[in-house]
């Protein structure tokens, strides 16, 4: 229930999942809830985030093309939306005049620093909790994803949390598990963040 919660860590380790659910959640529980769900780029926040969710809850859901939103039993919308704008509007402009009450970016680590700052004075719906959610692949220590989430959870409104490949284990089955243990055994450099969903010094390449 922190106010920003950074779910990060190893690839296939089930993070799009739970945020996607929580978002889920939070909407059935408080009726009229308005969320977005995004990405920076808006072909991955349709072809991928907007998909992912049609394939968890698709039933439940009524697609609103024109003003790009679900709308669920009880009122509650999630918008999805491509943050990155387009080069003849301005820079806020695709979040611009939301009231939100929660916000979900997937792949963080790709969103600049200011878009983050800007998002959160969307987090204003009144009488509803507000909460976002963040879930980049394993940062460097440089990001400034790093530094504004701290593995040590200094900050009492801001929730960093590690995932491994191995907590989404039922998923991915023993098999995949093993060929990718295989692939970075131990004291290979990309065994951190692959595997083990650990941050590190140097520059993280596209997962």
């Amino acid at each position: 229930t922190a106010l920003y919660q950074d779910l990060e860590g190893a690839v296939r380790s089930g993070k799009t999942t739970i945020a996607l659910s929580k978002v889920i959640a939070r909407c059935q529980a408080y009726p009229g809830l308005r969320a977005m769900i995004c990405r920076w780029k808006e072909q991955e926040a349709y072809g991928q985030l907007k998909a992912r969710l049609v394939e968890l809850f698709g039933p439940g859901l009524i697609w609103h093309a024109e003003e790009g939103y679900f709308e669920l039993d009880g009122d509650s919308r999630i918008y999805v939306r491509g943050l990155k704008p387009g080069e003849e509007t301005s820079r806020y402009s695709k979040f611009a005049g939301l009231t939100l009450a929660i916000i979900y970016i997937d792949q963080p680590e790709e969103v600049p620093r200011d878009f983050y700052d800007a998002l959160k004075a969307r987090l204003s719906q009144p009488s509803y909790p507000h909460e976002m959610y963040l879930t980049p692949n394993p940062l460097d220590e440089g990001h400034w994803l790093s530094k504004e989430f701290p593995e040590a959870n200094s900050h009492p409104d801001q929730l960093y949390i590690r995932t491994t490949v191995y907590d989404n284990r039922v998923a991915l089955g023993e098999r995949y598990i093993q060929e990718l243990e295989r692939a970075y055994p131990v004291g290979h450099p990309l065994r951190a963040r692959y595997i083990e969903g650990r941050r590190t010094g140097a520059r993280c390449p596209t997962l």
